[in-house]
């Protein structure tokens, strides 16, 4: 993986949220393969813990607590070289049943949580450095019962587009936008869906899949490697985009 690596440490630094576990750990995992060292930040200890990737127990959504891990990370390493932001949290209810709290959490870590953290590491970047937003197609098509997850995601597709203007020509900025990647989060969803809707969870999974053209879920790993080509110099070319990664849901 080719960056330009011009800070303290000797191997490019990248920082991922939300990268102790499911898509976050595939991401941290790929990126250690290329030779990164990889700051994880979470709120729960990760599960695994190779070589060269530390952990920063961190709220995003809290502002003096990303202060704080953008402090800790300039000393540590001096520069960063890829901010991944990673970390999103969903709630599932129909409109009138979506609590201001629900609405408020979600928003919360999904929108601010990316705001707050491009914000503290925007100016801790390399030149020709990377920030990459693990987005969802559900910000694009819209979803019915993950109103605040949806919204959520369709705001950092806009943010990823105001910062690629706003950081250019220094850094890049992009996002990834998978369609069904079967996680925690995406299995409880299943769940809740069958629960309200009365039917068995297998029906729920295929009414995801049946507008697949590939008819497949997406893999954790798949979406990791997206993210390796956009924080790479391989995308050097590329800023402003909104990746994809869905097996032919959206063609655009």
């Amino acid at each position: 993986m080719a960056v330009n690596k011009t800070g303290g440490s000797s191997a490019p630094v990248a920082v991922v949220t939300g990268g102790t576990r499911g898509i976050g750990l595939a991401i941290a995992e790929a990126l250690v393969a290329e030779g990164m060292q990889v700051v994880t930040v979470g709120t729960s200890e990760p599960t695994t813990r190779p070589a060269n990737m530390t952990f920063h127990r961190c709220d995003i959504s809290a502002e003096d607590e990303v202060t704080a891990l953008a402090a800790a990370v300039e000393h540590q390493y001096g520069s960063v070289d890829v901010l991944v932001n990673n970390a999103s949290v969903s709630a599932r209810a129909a409109l009138a049943e979506t609590t201001l709290e629900d609405w408020t959490r979600v928003l919360s870590v999904n929108l601010t949580g990316t705001f707050l953290m491009c914000r503290a590491f925007a100016g801790l970047l390399n030149e020709g450095g990377s920030i990459v937003n693990v987005a969802s197609q559900a910000g694009k098509r819209g979803e019915s019962h993950i109103l605040a997850y949806a919204t959520s995601k369709a705001g950092q597709l806009g943010l990823t587009k105001s910062l690629a203007r706003e950081l250019a020509p220094r850094i890049r900025v992009n996002a990834v936008c998978p369609a069904v990647v079967e996680t925690d989060l995406m299995l409880q969803h299943y769940a809740a869906l069958a629960d309200l809707r009365r039917v068995d969870e297998e029906a729920i999974r295929a009414e995801y899949l049946a507008p697949i053209p590939l008819a497949r879920p997406q893999s954790a790993e798949a979406i990791a490697q997206a993210v390796v080509f956009l924080s790479s110099d391989r995308a050097s070319e590329i800023t402003g985009q909104c990746l994809s990664v869905d097996g032919g849901l959206v063609m655009e």
